[in-house]
C-alpha cells in the first residue's frame, strides 16, 4: 500500500537556523513515498511525479523501483528492514519466509517471558510477531549481513532500520495491550545499550563491505526521548521522524514544537539526514464525515485540495494586489506605511510540484514593482532588525534646516531608547538606521523635485545616519527576561560608544551625537 507522506529531508527549516559543526546534510527531498506491499507498476499511474524518496519493501520489484525513478529523476529509494521482530504467519512472503527460517532455528535470538514462551509484540492485532532479542552478537551478524546482501543488489540507495524503538516497549503494563507478556531481566537501559550495538554492527558491516556511500537510517527518532534518540543517531547516518508534526502537536513540553525542532536542529548540525514525516490528516483538515474511516481508504496520496486548503491565496494573485495595481492587501498595508510581510506554507508553494504559489508570489512581485517601483525586500531577519531599530531609535533636530553653506552642520541628535521588545531576537548594532520604512514608494517623486540631500519643503528627505555592519548581537529568545534586558541593554551601550566613535573620528562629521545621559528605561 502507498503511505504518501509530507517531508523534510536533510537541513530542515530548524537546520537552517546555527552554522553545522559538520558537513551539512545534502537537502535531498521533499515529500516520500512509503511502498510496504506488493505494489506494481500499474500503481504509479494514480500517483504524481513529484517525491525525492521512496522507502520500499523488498516486496517491491525492480520494475517498479525503476519506473519510480524514471517518474521522480533524482529520487531516492531505500529499502525497508525490519530489526526488532518476524511474523510466522509472513512467511507466504519468499522474503519474509527465508528471514523466519534462518532465526527461527535459533531460540535464543528471541525474547522469552516468565514461563519460557517466546515475547510476541504489536499483540494482540498479530499473534506471532515474536520479539527478537538485538543483544544477541549471532542476532546482530546476521542482521547486518542481510542488510549489506539488500544493498549489493544495486537497488537501493540507504536503508530505513524500522522499529528501532526509543521508548522502552516491554513495560509491564503494556502486557495484553501491545505485548503477549514482559521478557526476562530486560530494562530499559539494556534494551538501549542493545539497540546500539546492534546498529553499530550493521554500519560496520556496511562499511567493511566497501559500501559507505549507502546511507542508513533508523525509525524512528523522538523528541520524547531525547537521550536515547541521540545515542541512536550517533552511531548511524540518521532517523525518519514518524508524525513529527501534525495539527494536534502543541508549542510546549518534550513533545511539543519547540523540543522536536530542537531535536532535529541538533542532528542536523552534526551532518546527520532526519526524514521528517508528516502524515496528512484529512480528517481535521476537511472534517470527520468525510474522512473518518479506515485509513486503507483514505486518498493514494495528498491531493490537491488539501494542498490548497493550506495556500488559499495560491493563484490568486489579486488578493494580494489587482492586475490595475489599485487594490489588494499588499497595497493596504503598504500605503499604510507599515512593513508589508509575505507569509505562506510551504504546501502552498509548492503545491504538488506545481509550484502554483510560487507563480502566483511572482506575479504579486512584478505588479508590487510596476506600482511602487523600488522596493526595500527584506528577509524576515532582516525585517525583524529594522523594526526593532525603528521602535527604539529617535531621531530629533536641534534646530536649523540644511547644511550650511560654509559646510557646517545643525545639531542633530539621535537618542536611544532603553525600550525592550521581549521574545524578539535583534541584532541592534547591525542595523542600518533612518532608512525609509519598508516596501516605502521611492519613486513617486516629481520630475521637477530636487535631489536627495537637497531642502524640500513637500516631503522629509531621507537620512541614512549610520550604516554599520558589527558583528552579530542577536539575542537569545530562550533568556529569562532578566538576563535579556541586561543583554538588550549592553548591546545599546555598544552601539551608542560606535555612533559615538564614528561622530568624533568625522566619520559623519557632526552629523549625529550620541546623547546618552537621555536614555531612559520603559
Amino acid at each position: 500500500m502507498w503511505r504518501p507522506v509530507s517531508l523534510l529531508w536533510g537541513l530542515c527549516l530548524c537546520g537552517l537556523a546555527a552554522p553545522p559543526l559538520a558537513s551539512a546534510a545534502e537537502r535531498t527531498a521533499k515529500i516520500t513515498l512509503m511502498a510496504l506491499g506488493d505494489n506494481r507498476v500499474a500503481d504509479l499511474d494514480a500517483l504524481t511525479g513529484r517525491y525525492g524518496l521512496m522507502i520500499a519493501s523488498a516486496n517491491v520489484g525492480q520494475d517498479v523501483i525503476a519506473a519510480f525513478r524514471q517518474r521522480n529523476p533524482g529520487a531516492l529509494v531505500f529499502c525497508y528492514v525490519n530489526t526488532s521482530d518476524i511474523n510466522a504467519d509472513s512467511a507466504k512472503y519468499p522474503y519474509y519466509a527465508r528471514i523466519w527460517t534462518d532465526t527461527n532455528a535459533h531460540e535464543d535470538w528471541f525474547h522469552h517471558d516468565a514461563a519460557g514462551a517466546r515475547v510476541r509484540i504489536y499483540y494482540p492485532k498479530y499473534k506471532n510477531r515474536c520479539a527478537f532479542n538485538t543483544g544477541k552478537p549471532g542476532l546482530q551478524q546476521y542482521l547486518a549481513g542481510l542488510v549489506v546482501e539488500t544493498l549489493k543488489t544495486g537497488r537501493y540507495d540507504g536503508i530505513q532500520l524500522d522499529n528501532v524503538s526509543t521508548e522502552f516497549p516491554f513495560r509491564l503494563e503494556l502486557a495484553g495491550k501491545w505485548i503477549s507478556a514482559p521478557p526476562v531481566d530486560l530494562t530499559p537501559a539494556q534494551w538501549t545499550a542493545d539497540e546500539v550495538a546492534l546498529l553499530k554492527a550493521i554500519m560496520k558491516a556496511v562499511a567493511d563491505a566497501g559500501l559507505k556511500e549507502k546511507k542508513i537510517i533508523f525509525n524512528h527518532m523522538r523528541s520524547g526521548e531525547p537521550q536515547e534518540s541521540r545515542a541512536y543517531v550517533e552511531v548511524t547516518d540518521g532517523a525518519n521522524c514518524e508524525s513529527w508534526m501534525s495539527l494536534r502537536t502543541g508549542l510546549e513540553g518534550r513533545w511539543g514544537w519547540k523540543a522536536k525542532v530542537e531535536q532535529v536542529r541538533e542532528a542536523n548540525r552534526k551532518g546527520k539526514l532526519t526524514n521528517l514525516l508528516c502524515i496528512p490528516q484529512f480528517a481535521e483538515a476537511f472534517g470527520y464525515k468525510q474522512y473518518h474511516h479506515d485509513r486503507r481508504k483514505m486518498p493514494p496520496e495528498i491531493p490537491d485540495a488539501f494542498v490548497r486548503k493550506f495556500g488559499e491565496w495560491c493563484g490568486e494573485p489579486d488578493k494580494f494586489i489587482t492586475a490595475d495595481l489599485s487594490k489588494g492587501r499588499m497595497v493596504e498595508v503598504v500605503e499604510r506605511g507599515e512593513p508589508a510581510i509575505i507569509v505562506s506554507h510551504w504546501t502552498g508553494i509548492y503545491f504538488n510540484g506545481e509550484e502554483e504559489g510560487f507563480k502566483t508570489f511572482q506575479e504579486a512581485v512584478r505588479r508590487l514593482q510596476a506600482k511602487y517601483g523600488r522596493l526595500i525586500w527584506m528577509k524576515l531577519s532582516e525585517i525583524a532588525r529594522y523594526w526593532a531599530a525603528k521602535e527604539l531609535t529617535q531621531i530629533e533636530s536641534g534646530g536649523g534646516g540644511a547644511p550650511a553653506a560654509g559646510g557646517s552642520h545643525t545639531g542633530t541628535t539621535m537618542e536611544v531608547t532603553k525600550h525592550v521588545v521581549l521574545l524578539l531576537a535583534i541584532s541592534v548594532a547591525g542595523c542600518s538606521l533612518g532608512q525609509t520604512r519598508l516596501a516605502r514608494d521611492q519613486s513617486a517623486k516629481p520630475a521637477n523635485a530636487p535631489d536627495r540631500g537637497q531642502a524640500n519643503p513637500r516631503r522629509k528627505a531621507t537620512m541614512r545616519i549610520g550604516a554599520a555592519q558589527p558583528r552579530s548581537r542577536l539575542i537569545d529568545w530562550r533568556l529569562k527576561p532578566a538576563e535579556a534586558l541586561a543583554q538588550a541593554d549592553k548591546s545599546l551601550g555598544e552601539l551608542e560608544q560606535i555612533v559615538h566613535k564614528a561622530a568624533l573620528k568625522d566619520v559623519l562629521p557632526g552629523a549625529v551625537m550620541a546623547k546618552r545621559s537621555a536614555a531612559t528605561t520603559r
